[in-house]
C-alpha cells in the first residue's frame, strides 16, 4: 500500500475481479473517449503546457488566434476557466498545437522545447485517430504510431518538471485491442450516455412538479411524449423535405 500511494494509485488489496478464474479486468473496460482521453490525457497534457510556458503566456497564445470557421476564439485565455466540459476540451484540442508552436517561450528552450511540440501532436493524431467512426488494420497502426511517438517524446515533460503519475495513460495501451474487440470507440463513449441524461433526466425533471411521489411518473410522460413528437417531426422532414419545428425544448 505505501509503494502504490507512493505512485499516487489507489491501494485496492483485494479487487472485485480477484477471484474471478481466467479474469481479465481490461476486457471489461472499453475505451472511453471522454473520460480517458478528452477530460484523461488532454485536460493533463494542457495542465502540463500551463507549468511549462505559465498561465500568461498560454492565455496569450488563445487570445491573438485569429477567427477561424469552426474554431471557437477563448478571448480570455482557458487558464480562467474554472469547469471545462468535454466540448470545451475538443474547442481546444482544436488549436492547441498551433498555440505553442507558435510560443516563442517554447521554441527558446530548444530540444525540450521540440519534443513537447511532438508529444502534443502525437497525442492529438492518437485522439484523432481514435475518434474515427469506422477502423481498418491501417488505423490501428496509425494509433500504435502516435502512442509510440509520445512515448518517444514524453520525457522532455518530465525534464521541464512534471510527472507521469497518470493512471489513464497506461489505458492507452489498450485502446487498439479495445478497438478490434469491442468496435469504434464511439460505441462506448460515455459523452453519449451524459448526453442523454440531459435530454431524459435533467430536462425532464426541470418540467416536472418536482414532487417525490409524482415526479418520475412526469418525466417518464413527458420523455415519451416528445419521442413521438420527434418522430413525428422525423416524417414530415421526410415526407416535405424541410423541418416543421415541432419541439422548441
Amino acid at each position: 500500500m505505501t509503494v502504490a500511494k507512493a505512485l499516487s494509485l489507489t491501494p485496492i488489496p483485494e479487487p472485485l475481479f480477484a477471484k474471478l478464474p481466467h479474469a481479465q479486468i481490461h476486457s471489461s473496460i472499453y475505451p472511453d473517449l471522454l473520460h480517458q482521453l478528452l477530460q484523461g490525457m488532454l485536460r493533463t497534457q494542457l495542465s502540463w503546457l500551463t507549468d511549462i510556458l505559465g498561465k500568461k503566456e498560454l492565455d496569450h497564445g488563445f487570445q491573438v488566434l485569429p477567427p477561424t470557421d469552426g474554431a471557437r476564439l477563448f478571448d480570455k485565455g482557458i487558464t480562467t476557466l474554472t469547469q471545462m466540459s468535454g466540448e470545451e476540451h475538443k474547442d481546444m484540442a482544436r488549436v492547441i498545437l498551433g498555440v505553442i508552436c507558435s510560443s516563442t517561450a517554447l521554441q527558446d528552450m530548444g530540444e525540450d522545447g521540440r519534443q513537447v511540440m511532438w508529444a502534443t501532436a502525437a497525442l492529438l493524431d492518437f485522439f484523432y485517430t481514435a475518434s474515427l467512426q469506422v477502423h481498418s488494420e491501417k488505423t490501428i497502426v496509425l494509433l500504435r504510431k502516435a502512442l509510440l511517438q509520445f512515448h518517444a517524446n514524453k520525457e522532455a515533460f518530465v525534464r521541464l518538471e512534471n510527472v507521469f503519475r497518470i493512471p489513464k495513460l497506461h489505458m492507452l495501451v489498450h485502446f487498439p485491442s479495445g478497438i478490434l474487440e469491442g468496435g469504434t470507440a464511439d460505441n462506448w463513449d460515455t459523452q453519449i450516455t451524459e448526453g442523454l441524461h440531459k435530454s431524459h433526466a435533467k430536462l425532464p425533471f426541470r418540467e416536472s412538479s418536482g414532487r417525490e411521489s409524482t415526479s418520475v411518473q412526469e418525466m417518464a410522460l413527458w420523455v415519451s411524449r416528445h419521442e413521438k413528437l420527434s418522430a413525428f417531426e422525423a416524417l414530415l422532414t421526410w415526407k416535405h423535405g424541410s423541418s416543421t419545428k415541432l419541439l422548441t425544448g
